[in-house]
C-alpha cells in the first residue's frame, strides 16, 4: 500500500494531506487531512478519483459548499503534486 503526501492551501492556510491507493479500484484514493477539524469536514467525502488522463474528481457528489471547497483544494493539491503517482 503506498501512500503519498500531498501539501494544499485552503482558506489562504497551507495544510497537508496523506494519500493511499484504494485496494478495490484501480483509479480510487482515500484522503486523510493531518488536521482533525479538516478532516471531519471531509469525511464521507474522503474518496478522490484519478484518472490517467489527470482528470480527478470527488467519488462522491458534493453538495454542501464548504466540503466542496475543501474538495477543490484537495485535488488542486493533488494535481500540482509531484508525489502521487497516477497508475
Amino acid at each position: 500500500m503506498e501512500v503519498s503526501p500531498i501539501e494544499f492551501n485552503y482558506r489562504r492556510k497551507t495544510y497537508y494531506a496523506l494519500i493511499r491507493k484504494r485496494c478495490m479500484s484501480a483509479n480510487s484514493y482515500h484522503v486523510k487531512v493531518i488536521n482533525s477539524t479538516l478532516d471531519k469536514v471531509l469525511s464521507g467525502n474522503d474518496i478522490l478519483v484519478i484518472e490517467n488522463n489527470g482528470n480527478c474528481y470527488s467519488a462522491t457528489c458534493v453538495s454542501n459548499s464548504a466540503v466542496k471547497e475543501l474538495v477543490d483544494a484537495i485535488i488542486r493539491g493533488v494535481l500540482s503534486s509531484n508525489t502521487v503517482k497516477i497508475q
